[in-house]
């Protein structure tokens, strides 16, 4: 085992200094605009963002950057996004995590500076009281967990209000507890299967494939052939007919409804394209309570690739959803 030469000797010693510095930018470009390096993570390669150890940050927000930059960057190199859309996606990674790693250095600064601190006492350097420091670590609590994480609107983050609607899609604004909001990761909540009554958790059936999902939170009116949930159901599934196979996938979600659903009266395209993809929202949890959806109105929620809410709109709103996702993967011939 190791241990000093000598009794009284110290054999090695050294000073951590801390400090916050990050990358101007996350994407290098050359001079005809084309992305020609993408940094991503930080400690001991230091690229993007360096900080100090505290709240476990560093490989943290380094996975995260790696996981919102590898589905842009396969749509892009694979040719799969419009080819009119130049380097858009690309550059919706910079958009949202460099305005992350620029929360961290700001939180992470405060932090350390409370760690390093006399806090409460009278030889405290910033004036920080030991309460203020528990409650900034408190609320650092939403950044270190990555649930708070919200991303700006951007190409592939759609807040735009539905026009001529009289009720908003979404209720809420407990965005931590579940309240859909674009721009922040999907709640996992745990639903029934209808084909065999599995009680899944459907970030499970939200496997990291480079898929986008459009779940279909569907209204009481299931049942109706010609209602507003039904004519959603055609409509979406002629919707995933336009993009190239395997990117877009429709999750069907059903409220209860006044009468039980069966295998003879649910809707045939269920039978036909999503019999383990139809999930009941009630029986295990209220996953419209927690999205805050009212069963009555239904929605339509597009959840990218990474598990982030890109946009969510009422169910008579599918082309609004096309267009959406026409701006990030290309149209099939």
């Amino acid at each position: 085992y190791i241990r000093p030469k000598r009794d009284d000797a110290i054999d090695w010693w050294a000073a951590y200094q801390i400090g916050q510095r990050v990358c101007p930018e996350f994407i290098v470009k050359d001079t005809t605009g084309a992305c020609r390096v993408l940094t991503i993570g930080d400690g001991a390669i230091k690229l993007a963002h360096t900080h100090s150890p505290k709240a476990g940050q560093g490989m943290n927000v380094s996975m995260m950057d790696s996981y919102n930059l590898a589905w842009k960057l396969a749509y892009h190199v694979n040719g799969l996004t419009p080819s009119t859309s130049g380097n858009a996606l690309l550059d919706t990674y910079n958009i949202e995590r460099h305005a992350n790693a620029q929360q961290l250095i700001d939180f992470d600064g405060k932090f350390s500076t409370g760690f390093s601190d006399k806090v409460g006492t009278a030889d405290s350097k910033s004036g920080i009281s030991h309460a203020e420091f528990v409650d900034m670590f408190s609320t650092g609590c939403e950044f270190t967990s990555g649930c708070g994480v919200e991303y700006v609107e951007n190409l592939a983050v759609d807040r735009t209000p539905s026009p001529g609607t009289a009720k908003p899609v979404v209720s809420g604004h407990d965005y931590l507890s579940g309240i859909l909001r674009p721009g922040h990761r999907l709640l996992n909540v745990k639903m029934k299967r209808f084909a065999d009554g599995a009680h899944r958790d459907i970030h499970d059936d939200l496997a990291s494939t480079e898929r986008f999902r459009i779940l279909s939170l569907l209204s009481v009116d299931l049942l109706d052939p010609d209602g507003v949930s039904a004519t959603a159901l055609k409509g979406v599934a002629g919707l995933v007919q336009q993009f190239p196979p395997l990117l877009l996938e429709q999750i069907v979600v059903y409220p209860e409804l006044p009468s039980i659903v069966s295998w003879a009266n649910k809707p045939s395209f269920v039978k036909e394209h999503a019999e383990m993809a139809f999930y009941s929202g009630y029986e295990v949890a209220d996953a419209y309570g927690i999205y805050g959806v009212d069963p009555a109105q239904g929605a339509l929620l597009v959840v990218r690739p990474d598990g982030y809410v890109g946009m969510v709109a009422p169910l008579g709103e599918v082309a609004r959803v096309g267009e959406y996702l026409g701006g990030i993967m290309a149209r099939v011939a």
